[in-house]
């Protein structure tokens, strides 16, 4: 079950808005002495959001799938790092350090290079499990096997789970065609398996729901704004992350897709357009 398609320049250029947008109630439930899962990583923009939020943790192990992506947590830490006035250390080729003078505390991060379908005998050794913007992507019997087989007395915080949803201020003709289609591609087979796309949130309730796990959901959206070149450059990026799937499909209406493609990147350029992504952080505590 790999994490497809997400490059660091993709996940550099959405760091900021996941920064804005997850949901600050996981602070009440970590603790200093706690050690985190971070499944399907990337770089480790979960641990910089945590150590930014003053949520303290003992150890975080960054596990992805994505090599390259994994190579690029320690640099993308220190530049993270270095605007903070915080130290960080490099231990060994796959381990790191940082240090906070101010509230005297060491973060330890490990990283590990694993597909993410092989990450179930791991679980029950950590304190916290994390996803960041990864349920749509996994199926029915990832989910089930990872509630099947997790003990108490844990944390789980699904962050930035993609809820189906998105509008804009200037409305489209074609707008509600395109997210439900782009919503039917997103429910599609990946590794030999069909995600679950938008629905894996409701499959999660379920799931928590049977297990008689504590769950609480949160609204963590994305407000995406056309007013500087930078929210003009991540706006365009994600507009793609729609249009380039739906351009391969050949079940997609091409020259609709193209008209409202065209329509939202000139909206962009005259300053005006906002998008509302849906995502949901969803917490649960087992």
């Amino acid at each position: 079950m790999k994490k497809e398609y997400f490059t660091s320049t993709w996940l550099a250029l959405r760091e900021p808005y996941d920064f804005l947008s997850r949901n600050k109630n996981l602070k009440k439930l970590i603790r200093k002495s706690d050690c985190i899962l971070d499944i399907g990583s990337g770089t480790g923009g979960f641990g910089r959001w945590c150590i930014e939020n003053d949520i303290f943790f003992k150890t975080m192990m960054l596990l992805d799938h994505d090599q390259r992506l994994l190579n690029n947590s320690r640099i993308y830490t220190a530049k993270f790092c270095k605007s903070k006035k915080l130290v960080i250390e490099r231990i060994s080729k796959r381990k790191f350090k940082v240090e906070d003078p101010v509230h005297n505390l060491t973060y330890g991060f490990e990283t590990i290079n694993r597909d993410l379908g092989l990450t179930i005998d791991l679980i029950n050794n950590f304190d916290v499990l994390s996803m960041s913007a990864l349920i749509d992507l996994l199926s029915i019997k990832y989910l089930s096997n990872l509630f099947n087989i997790i003990n108490g007395n844990k944390v789980i915080a699904m962050t930035l789970c993609f809820n189906g949803k998105v509008s804009w201020n200037h409305k489209n003709i074609h707008d509600k065609y395109i997210v439900n289609e782009f919503n039917k591609d997103q429910q599609s087979i990946k590794e030999g398996e069909l995600a679950l796309g938008y629905k894996s949130i409701e499959k999660v309730k379920q799931l928590s729901k049977k297990k008689n796990f504590k769950i609480s959901i949160h609204d963590s959206s994305w407000k995406l704004l056309s007013n500087s070149h930078e929210n003009k450059k991540f706006h365009m990026k994600y507009l793609e992350t729609i249009y380039k799937p739906l351009k391969r499909n050949d079940q997609v209406d091409n020259e609709m897709l193209e008209k409202w493609f065209s329509s939202k990147i000139k909206l962009i350029d005259n300053n005006s357009l906002e998008t509302t992504v849906g995502h949901n952080d969803i917490i649960i505590q087992t």
